[in-house]
């Protein structure tokens, strides 16, 4: 199923033809946040704290008059949700999303989430572009349309193709959860860029991607490393529909390492276990591993998944001296309501930093082992953990420094 436009087609449409395509951003700024600021106390602190200003090359082609306007109708549509909510018109039920009792993919495509009524009012207003999107929810293939808005040309769906309207892509750029979606990655492309300075690899880097639905975080990441060339990129998923469109988005992006595919429940500590002792046994070992879009789908109590025993099975699969990068939905973002109510995204666990970092200390990581970023969209934490070298402290973060036109996000 074509989502969005590849270089094939942009040569026969005649759009966008020979463009860069899913830019990330540039981090502009970067301040040190106090821990007290977040609540976090003793044990909980992680070793360093930083916000960081994020210029989105998407958000920027428009005017302040643009933002503005579409930031107050997305306020305006959250406020109509949580009312509803509260009057108890709809709620956010838990449940398996993405793996039913067996293990196996749950069909998406006949559920309804969040509600109905400020859904319906919010499409008509959004055009037929965004109409057919929403039925991509909650797909890889959605978040790769708001990787790069300016890419949609048309939104194939089960009902039929349809053209994305500049009304539409507006949305897909400027919502909050668009800026936030993009906003992550490029957090996660710098820390994998500092953490290849640091490193200076020689030689090939064994790189995990979990949950890692079209990989497209992974290989901006390695490309923006300048790794690409020698990364052996392992994806963990039991998608087979979004790990399909890998290899064509590879070749999209000019992505030039290896990829394997390992198709498994990422949830179940035991597969974990047998895909670690493979390593093993093959002499492989794991350098870096991303989990960036998969705690919010986590929890013991609420969709039966113990966070802290997922986080702690794949940190065990890192090397020493290897990073593990994760993401969070933050529980104090902007306009949840729009993004679970209104747009219809299924149920996402939201934690604040400091819950996050009970997450890790409940997983056994020590809190100095952790970088925490938070991108000033507010939307989303991303967390560097890293496994010292066997007998050693890990190291504190270097000064943030100039480098390479970028910023140098710490060890």
């Amino acid at each position: 199923m074509t989502v969005i436009s590849t270089r094939l087609a942009d040569a026969e449409s005649g759009s966008r033809m020979g463009a860069e395509m899913y830019r990330l951003g540039d981090v502009a700024s970067v301040a040190a946040v106090k821990p007290i600021e977040l609540g976090l106390v003793n044990g909980s602190v992680p070793r360093a704290i930083y916000r960081l200003g994020i210029v989105d090359p998407y958000v920027a082609k428009y005017d302040d008059a643009d933002r503005a306007r579409y930031s107050d109708i997305e306020a305006g549509f959250d406020s109509m949700a949580r009312a509803r909510e509260v009057s108890g018109r709809w709620k956010r039920e838990p449940g398996t999303v993405y793996f039913d009792a067996h293990g196996n993919p749950a069909e998406k495509g006949n559920k309804q989430w969040g509600d109905p009524e400020s859904n319906e009012r919010f499409l008509r207003l959004a055009g037929p572009g965004l109409k057919a999107w929403s039925e991509l929810i909650p797909s890889a293939k959605a978040l790769m349309c708001i990787s790069d808005p300016e890419a949609v040309v048309n939104v194939a769906t089960l009902s039929g193709s349809t053209e994305m309207d500049e009304e539409g892509r507006k949305w897909l750029t400027l919502s909050t959860d668009g800026r936030g979606i993009r906003s992550r990655g490029t957090t996660m492309a710098e820390i994998v860029r500092g953490y290849a300075e640091q490193r200076q690899f020689d030689g090939q880097v064994n790189w995990m991607s979990v949950a890692c639905g079209t990989a497209l975080p992974a290989m901006q990441g390695a490309m923006r490393a300048g790794i690409d060339n020698r990364t052996s990129l392992t994806l963990v998923d039991l998608d087979p529909d979004a790990m399909g469109s890998t290899q064509s988005l590879a070749t999209d992006l000019r992505f030039q390492g290896d990829i394997t595919q390992q198709r498994m429940n990422i949830f179940d500590p035991r597969k974990v276990q047998n895909l670690k002792e493979r390593f093993e046994q093959s002499g492989q070992r794991i350098d870096l591993i991303d989990a960036v879009g998969i705690l919010e789908y986590t929890s013991k109590e609420l969709l039966g998944v113990d966070t802290a025993v997922f986080l702690r099975s794949y940190y065990d699969l890192l090397a020493p001296g290897g990073k593990l990068v994760a993401g969070q939905m933050r529980a104090d973002r902007p306009n949840p309501h729009f993004t679970m109510g209104v747009i219809g995204w299924p149920y996402v666990v939201m934690r604040t930093p400091a819950e996050l970092m009970k997450v890790v200390t409940d997983a056994g990581i020590p809190a100095e082992n952790v970088t925490m970023y938070l991108p000033d969209d507010g939307v989303y934490s991303v967390i560097s953990i890293d496994k010292p070298w066997e007998g050693q402290p890990v190291e504190p973060p270097v000064e943030l420094s100039k480098s390479l036109g970028g910023i140098v996000l710490g060890k």
